[in-house]
């Protein structure tokens, strides 16, 4: 049985998305709440970047970046995106390229309300 504490890493995965990080240092991810075990490794959204040499590596990075985005929504729109004011803020203050983190984006639309989704891309 896998146990983690999975806001914990939704949250890593949208804070890490606003900062365009990829890579995370396994001290982060432990501040962040999340204990290294087996567990979190098991569950195949974090993995663990292989070193150039034989030594253990302790850089991590989400399998995918559709995996970081799509958490990092649920995160969103569960915490964050309460009101389509926030969501107009994040469009806006949190700096996320909507090129670049389309996918993102899409998850997002697919976890809000229509009220919400209408509001957001509204002029």
């Amino acid at each position: 049985q896998v146990k983690i504490p999975f806001m914990n890493l939704l949250k890593l995965a949208w804070t890490t998305l606003q900062k365009k990080q990829l890579y995370l240092r396994a001290a982060d991810v432990v501040a962040a709440g999340i204990p290294l075990d087996i567990d979190v490794l098991e569950l195949g959204l974090l993995i663990e970047v292989e070193s150039s040499d034989d030594t253990a590596s302790d850089t991590l990075t989400f399998k995918h970046l559709s995996i970081q985005e799509y958490l990092a929504a649920l995160y969103v729109a569960s915490k964050v995106a309460t009101s389509p004011e926030e969501l107009r803020q994040i469009a806006t203050e949190d700096n996320l390229d909507a090129g670049h983190l389309s996918t993102f984006w899409i998850f997002l639309a697919g976890q809000l309300n229509a009220t919400n989704v209408e509001t957001l891309f509204e002029e």
